[in-house]
């Protein structure tokens, strides 16, 4: 998760937007997770799953993925994963370079269509990309500072 924790009312906007994108999709739940599967955000639940198993494997995509871009020299930097099950439509789109917003779809005779699950979760991928890309550093916990070991060792030195 590191460089994007959110935390206190940052998290509250980040978090309206995958609710929000679950609320227009009917999907049972969203995850925002980073390149380790590690989960920054989420929206919803799934307790019949292995939704951390599931996140892992796709996390480990977002660098594949940003790497196959560039090796095709395209200069496009979205990409979109779909898996499309009988039960489930499992549907990924990148947010930035290392997040994947994550969409667990039900089949249901009622539920959205794939183009709009895509055009909906490009809209929030967008939103996402855009407030975390503004978002004030100091705002983001989890982040370190680039002194943090002599940090400690000058604390451990003046304790003993």
């Amino acid at each position: 998760m590191g460089k994007h924790r959110v935390s206190g009312q940052n998290y509250r906007k980040v978090q309206r937007i995958p609710d929000t994108l679950r609320s227009d999709v009917g999907a049972c739940c969203i995850f925002l997770i980073d390149v380790t599967g590690g989960i920054v955000c989420r929206s919803g639940e799934q307790t019949t799953l292995p939704i951390d198993e599931i996140n892992a494997l796709l996390g480990s995509s977002i660098s594949a993925l940003t790497q196959a871009g560039e090796i095709l020299h395209d200069g496009q930097r979205k990409f979109h994963l779909i898996y499309q099950g009988n039960r489930y439509i499992l549907f990924g789109i990148n947010v930035g370079e290392d997040l994947l917003l994550t969409l667990l779809v039900p089949r249901m005779q009622f539920s959205s269509p794939i183009g709009a699950v895509m055009h909906y979760s490009q809209q929030a991928a967008d939103d996402l990309s855009q407030f975390l890309t503004d978002a004030n550093p100091t705002d983001i916990s989890g982040q370190l500072p680039d002194d943090f070991q002599s940090a400690i060792a000058e604390n451990l030195d003046d304790l003993f």
